[in-house]
């Protein structure tokens, strides 16, 4: 529960990781898809810059971007946060189908499957 806390409710702070390559390449191939977590449901980040969904029954909504190669996101309705900027790394099957993502800060991985 505590990982998707942080992601959902946001960090205080925005961290700075080593960026990963793949952070605007995986950020690239999720938008519009829906990634849901154990506590986040119905999660969608779009081309536009825009983000919603819903944590533990809170509806949120948001901005995102692309900074230094990280994905940074500020939530601005329902739950509220300062700009959090994080590695999102892709997890894929077998057949190298990305089937879902793993957002990355220091010492918190929170993954999200994508339906």
């Amino acid at each position: 529960m505590f990982r998707s806390v942080m992601f959902a409710a946001g960090f205080l702070t925005a961290y700075s990781v080593g960026a990963n390559a793949d952070t605007p390449l995986t950020v690239q191939s999720i938008l519009g898809r829906t990634l849901e977590s154990d506590h986040v449901k119905n999660a969608h980040i779009y081309a536009d810059g825009t983000l919603d969904g819903v944590f533990n029954g809170i509806t949120y909504a948001g901005h995102w971007f692309l900074n230094d190669g990280q994905y940074c996101r500020e939530l601005t309705r329902g739950l509220v946060s300062k700009p959090a900027c994080l590695d999102v790394a892709p997890i894929k099957d077998s057949a190298g189908h990305l089937v879902a993502v793993e957002f990355q800060a220091p010492g918190v991985r929170t993954r999200f499957d994508l339906n």
